[in-house]
């Protein structure tokens, strides 16, 4: 490399794009490397320039991390999934702009570190100071009633518990809590989810309140949830309008996963009345699924068919 390009590829100081340190202390190793990739470039897009929302394509986003874009389109999918990134869709008479994506920016900084800064980044992309750094390192086996040093150990001050935050009326969660319930649920079902436990609440006697609204949730009212949803669906007749929008969405689940389809010898064929998926392997004995438009729970049923044949996770 030439002097003079060595010299234009210096860097430069102060030039800084400010990453909240969550994404790496909590994200960064639960998310997959090339969806802390994807997650990495929105950031620099979006906070590096101060902007909140950025128009970049998946094209571009491949481009940038060097990534194809079917793993790119997978990447913002869970991004989307877990509620750290929100996608804007947005085209003009031709479908032809970039979708537009926002980082989840909520909370005023003031309510929760007392003052300083103009934003913060819960419930998922936010300083979690209040976490021990002991807690995301593998602790040291220490015999009970020992120290390392193999005295006992000096009196120490109790454990910090992490501060809670109301999610809804008599609800409340620490920040991690919030995080993991998003996580399996996902941001609309788990604030249902608070909605539902508020309700209950407020119909029933203090005494009767659990200590944990998130431990509550994992035992019980995701699953009221779940059976008060299943009960709408099928309560609420399909419509021509519900069968042609879900013929649209297998389309799309269609297009987004052609590629992934191909290189593991399985189809997605859209028809009239229904979408099937069958594999394509000479030799496979693996029965095809076939999902009516016109059935209950389509969208469920869809996404549960392409986790089955490893086409989405």
């Amino acid at each position: 490399m030439s002097d003079d390009l060595m010299q234009e590829k210096k860097i430069e100081a102060p030039n800084f794009t400010q990453i909240p340190n969550v994404v790496y202390d909590f994200w960064m190793p639960r998310l997959k490397p090339t969806e802390f990739m994807v997650l990495q470039c929105l950031c620099r897009k979006i906070f590096g320039w101060h902007k909140t929302t950025e128009a970049i394509s998946a094209n571009d986003i491949s481009k940038l991390t060097s990534i194809s874009k079917p793993t790119v389109i997978n990447a913002v999918a869970h991004l989307e999934e877990v509620g750290l990134v929100t996608k804007i869709r947005s085209q003009d008479e031709r479908g032809h702009l970039p979708n537009q994506y926002r980082i989840n920016v909520t909370i005023p900084t003031d309510k929760i570190y007392g003052g300083g800064g103009k934003e913060s980044l819960p419930p998922l992309v936010k300083k979690f100071d209040n976490l021990k750094r002991k807690e995301l390192k593998k602790e040291k086996t220490i015999p009970k009633g020992m120290s390392e040093k193999g005295g006992k150990p000096p009196a120490s001050a109790p454990p910090t518990r992490s501060p809670f935050f109301e999610r809804a009326k008599h609800v409340k969660t620490t920040e991690e809590e919030h995080a993991k319930l998003v996580a399996k649920f996902g941001l609309e079902k788990t604030e249902r989810c608070y909605q539902r436990i508020s309700e209950w609440k407020e119909d029933t006697p203090k005494t009767k309140w659990k200590k944990s609204d998130y431990r509550s949730i994992l035992r019980w009212v995701a699953d009221a949830e779940r059976e008060a949803e299943l009960r709408k669906s099928k309560s609420e007749p399909q419509s021509t309008d519900s069968r042609a929008e879900n013929k649209e969405i297998a389309k799309k689940a269609q297009e987004l996963t052609r590629d992934i389809a191909k290189k593991k010898s399985v189809r997605v064929e859209v028809y009239t009345d229904r979408v099937t998926i069958l594999s394509t392997h000479p030799t496979s004995t693996t029965p095809a699924t076939e999902i009516k438009y016109q059935e209950h729970g389509f969208r469920d049923q869809l996404e549960n068919a392409l986790r089955k044949w490893k086409l989405i996770r």
